[in-house]
């Protein structure tokens, strides 16, 4: 029988053009349409050229509790059970875009609702996940906060399976017959470990189950892979190499350095990809290796990366206001949790920090958890912040115009081509809108780069100017292009 597994993902609308509807100079755009930006070339990723040769893993080394004696080799009733993958829609847009020429009026911005989502059912918190000393993994893999929600008998098959499909080539997980494990039981498991432990990327979406028929519970699994196990092995091997070389370049780091170097790994060399034909898209080695992933491929990415450098990281399982699922993390630093998008960064030209240690409330405007065995831990914190820590954080509009002034200058001396600030809130947000948009304001965009240009060699063009708001994040973008 076919099951639907765990990920129907990411799906948005570009949203229409609302708060800066009263530009007569200013147009919504398609996704990638923006209008007037610098021709700046576009990043290139080198694309690895596969070999014949797909995936391995390192061991997993695991202490499980001791299983009684198999069943015999002669196992009744097999069923077998498909398992497919939802794969994800392209990552949303949230942004107003257009242009403003210096003849467009006075702008202000729409009040926009954010959707917090209901409380989730009640379940475990991230600081009531216990594991025993019979249970300890080691550090190739990392119990999700789900983990808590099962019962001692699916805890006890979970680690015996990760103990199992560790040992390649595997045909057949044998239980004793008192074992316990019903199929409900393998079935919660499976998704768990297909879902939320990126190190067994290389399971496929089939199982055989093997059911005594005397006692109705599981006499056995057969696991299948998404490959042979000799290119497993290799494939595994290269993902090993890449995030090696990834942690051999953090030596001496904070952590919030650690996770700000990760999430921007992410965006420089992977390719958000939704190809249905490829099994590697929601998986480690799509990230790493093809350099083609969807978000769970980001996540999953990002959830490795945190984990092998000591960073208390999860992946959070939710879905948009249409219902198309998503994938994201949560990290905890400092003793503070926030969410961080990897799927959200990258805008082609630039990065995008919108989602890069924000809190609850920030992506509760978008998506909402659907995994409701977990109460995740609230995010609420903005200490570490991407755009706090780099003082691009504005909490009223002198200081929005003054931290412009200074980031335009700034583009200028390095000749970059955008920069961004977010400002605190909704009324912050409009009323810099009004201000840096309005070409009569003293302090509008073309005035910035006016005093830019008499300070700095490199002329930026003066008009028209391109940006992006979004009314979501409440960030602002602009974009630059020079004269010469």
């Amino acid at each position: 029988m076919k099951k639907k597994f765990f990920a129907s993902f990411l799906r948005l609308s570009l949203v229409c053009l609302l708060a800066f509807s009263a530009f007569t100079g200013c147009t919504a755009y398609d996704a990638d349409d923006y209008i007037n930006l610098p021709s700046v070339p576009t990043k290139t990723v080198t694309e690895e050229v596969l070999e014949p040769i797909i995936f391995s893993t390192a061991p997993i080394s695991v202490i499980v509790p001791e299983v009684t004696t198999p069943v015999t080799t002669t196992i009744p009733n097999i069923s077998v059970t498909t398992r497919l993958v939802d794969l994800f829609a392209p990552v949303p847009i949230d942004e107003y875009q257009g242009i403003i020429s210096s003849t467009s009026p006075a702008v202000t911005s729409a009040d926009v609702t954010v959707q917090v989502p209901d409380s989730l059912s009640e379940t475990f918190a991230a600081s009531e996940i216990t594991v025993s000393d019979s249970d300890i993994l080691t550090a190739n893999i990392n119990l999700p906060l789900q983990y808590n929600s099962l019962t001692q008998t699916q805890k006890e098959l979970l680690l015996l399976l990760c103990s199992k499909v560790s040992s390649l080539p595997l045909e057949v997980v044998e239980f004793p017959a008192d074992s316990g494990y019903t199929e409900q039981d393998f079935e919660i498991v499976y998704e768990m470990l297909i879902s939320y432990l990126p190190s067994l990327w290389y399971l496929s979406d089939e199982y055989i189950k093997h059911i005594n028929t005397t006692t109705q519970y599981l006499a056995g699994i057969t696991m299948t892979y998404k490959d042979t196990p000799a290119r497993i092995t290799g494939m595994a091997e290269k993902i090993d190499a890449e995030t090696e070389k990834v942690l051999a370049g953090i030596s001496g780091m904070t952590d919030y350095e650690k996770v700000i170097t990760f999430f921007e790994y992410l965006c420089d060399n992977i390719t958000y990809d939704n190809d249905e034909t490829s099994p590697y898209c929601y998986t480690i080695y799509g990230a790493f290796i093809t350099r083609k992933a969807n978000c769970q491929g980001y996540a999953n990415a990002l959830k490795l990366l945190c984990n092998k450098s000591g960073i208390e990281c999860y992946t959070v399982p939710g879905e948009d206001k249409e219902g198309a699922g998503h994938m994201w993390n949560i990290v905890k630093l400092d003793g503070n949790w926030y969410v961080v998008d990897a799927t959200y960064t990258d805008g082609g030209t630039y990065k995008r920090y919108d989602y890069c240690l924000t809190t609850t409330e920030k992506m509760a405007a978008l998506y909402t958890i659907i995994d409701d065995r977990v109460v995740f831990p609230e995010c609420n914190s903005i200490a570490d912040n991407y755009y706090v820590r780099s003082g691009l954080y504005a909490t009223n509009v002198t200081e929005a115009v003054s931290i412009l002034s200074r980031e335009i200058s700034k583009a200028a001396k390095n000749k970059t081509y955008s920069l961004q600030i977010m400002c605190d809130s909704q009324e912050t947000f409009d009323a810099v809108c009004a201000r840096v948009f309005n070409p009569e304001s003293s302090d509008n965009l073309f005035e910035l780069i006016k005093r830019s240009n008499a300070e700095n060699t490199a002329q930026i063009s003066e008009d028209p100017v391109s940006y992006s708001a979004s009314d979501k994040t409440y960030v602002i973008r602009v974009f630059l292009d020079y004269a010469d």
